[in-house]
Parts: structure tokens; sequence; C-alpha cells
């Protein structure tokens, strides 16, 4: 008898380390967390942008993007991203640094989600003006036309010695995708940045007409001459100078007060080739010349 059992103590102990050899290699093991995606690049399309990644099998993402640097902390976008490795955000913030990340989300709670793969990018500067006319330029009106397809509410108006201003959009403006700037000086040039909001959508330069002066095409040969205006154009004096001079740095002969139809009368010691030029106290220099 003893020797029997012996045999079978001595026979369980050698088929111990098979029982347990079975048995690891029939359990199923899991990674503890997700890889994250080994590249993440951002390509911009002036404020839009294209997102790729390497996939990782079996998972979802998540992307993230924030209007400022690694901080993730202002007005946070996130999109959910299932069966593709690509991604087109469009309408973002022209000329503004963004960040991203992107996370591989796992679908077995055992398994958490991957940590994440961050970028930085930075968006162009949109414009949705359209290009200015020659007829949508007068001497104190411009009109300007936009995208209408996309939302605006106001354009600030600035022009050099001048104090900035701002136009508030229509409903009716919106609908038609454009408005009419007026009250602005002649001969001036501005600048038009419209808006939404604080963010900038789309941003043109362009100058007024001169005040156009017409001298009495009969009298263009002598003095006296009859020189016409607009009344309603804000100038108050006329010079009359040697011609040669650039009109903002002009040394007058002589200044007259304005009326709506101006007859100068002849004047001693003039040269054979002269000059006149409308000029407005503010800023002091003429809107426009002609000679004679």
């Amino acid at each position: 008898m003893k020797p029997s059992i012996f045999k079978r103590i001595i026979l369980c102990i050698a088929t111990l380390p098979v029982f347990f050899s079975c048995g690891k290699e029939s359990e199923e093991t899991f990674p503890e967390r997700l890889f994250r995606p080994a590249t993440f690049s951002a390509i911009v399309d002036v404020n839009n942008v294209d997102f790729t990644w390497m996939p990782i099998e079996g998972a979802s993402y998540l992307l993230e993007i924030s209007r400022d640097s690694l901080m993730f902390e202002t007005e946070i976008q996130t999109y959910s991203i299932s069966n593709t490795n690509k991604a087109r955000i469009e309408d973002l913030w022209g000329s503004t640094r963004y960040s991203a990340r992107i996370k591989a989300v796992s679908a077995t709670p055992a398994v958490m989600d991957s940590r994440y793969r961050s970028t930085i990018f930075f968006t162009q500067a949109e414009n949705l003006f359209a290009e200015l006319n020659d007829g949508d330029i007068g001497t104190d009106r411009i009109t300007l036309r936009w995208d209408r397809s996309r939302p605006v509410d106001h354009i600030l108006v600035s022009a050099t010695d001048r104090s900035d201003s701002s136009v508030i959009i229509t409903a009716e403006d919106l609908a038609a995708g454009q408005t009419v700037i007026s009250g602005l000086d002649p001969g001036t040039k501005y600048t038009f940045r419209l808006c939404l909001g604080e963010r900038n959508r789309g941003l043109i330069e362009a100058a007024t007409k001169s005040i156009l002066i017409e001298p009495d095409e009969a009298d263009v040969t002598r003095y006296p001459a009859t020189l016409h205006r607009d009344s309603a154009q804000p100038v108050d004096r006329i010079a009359v100078y040697t011609e040669g001079h650039e009109t903002e740095t002009f040394f007058p002969l002589l200044q007259q007060i304005l009326q709506p139809d101006l007859r100068l009368s002849a004047v001693s010691n003039l040269p054979h080739h002269i000059c006149f030029a409308f000029i407005q106290k503010r800023p002091g220099r003429p809107h426009n010349s002609i000679c004679l």
C-alpha cells in the first residue's frame, strides 16, 4: 500500500506544472492603455484645417481644438470621430494661433483611452470682402460688398489723422451682402475691417475720389476765370500756386475765401502757368487741383 500511495503523490506533483501551464495559455490578456496616434498633423487652408493621424486598430478618436497655445482653455471645440483617420474643421478665426490634440478612445472598459498627441497651427487671414469697382467709389462714400453667406455685424472705418468709427450692419445689409459707407472725406485713403464681434473677417483699403474742379472752358487761357464746386463739400479756401509743386507741400501765391462759384480777378505778377486747389480747414490740404 505504501509504495502505491507514494507513487501517486509523485505522479500528482509531476503533473502540476502542466495544469498551471495550460491555464496561463488559455487566459486572454489586454493592454492597460491604448497607444496614442504615432503621428498627428494639421494642414491649414486659410481659416480651415485638415487633420490626419496614424490610426489605432479598433479605436475611435476624440479631437479637441482651442484658440490658445496648448492650454486648451479658450473656446474648446470637441469632435468624436470614428472609422477614419482624417478630419476637416472649417470657419475658424483668421490670423489666429490654435492648439489641437487627439487621443484614441477604447471600446473596452478594461482598457484606458490613450494619452493625447498635440500640435499647434496658425490660420491665415480671411477676407470676405469683394473687390471694389470704380463705380463703388465716390467723393464722400464707398460701397462695400462681402460674402453674404458668412455672419458679420459691423465694419470698422479708419484713416490717418481721423478718429476710427464703427458702422453697424443692418439686417437689410446682411441680406444684400453690401452697405454704403457715407460721410467720408474726399481724396482720403481709408481702411475698412469687416467684423463679427472681436473677430476680423475681412480687410480692404480704398481712397475716395477727389473733388473735381472745372474752370470755365472759355476762360482757361486768360483771367479772370470761373471755378465751380459742389457747395456741400467741406472746403473753405482756394489756393493759387505755381505748377510743379506737390499738392500737399505747395506754396500758395494767393488764397481767397470760397463761395459756391468763385470768379478770380486778375492778379498782378502771376506766372503764365498757375494751379488752383480747393483746401479744407481739416486736415488743411488740397482735395484736388488743376493747372491752367
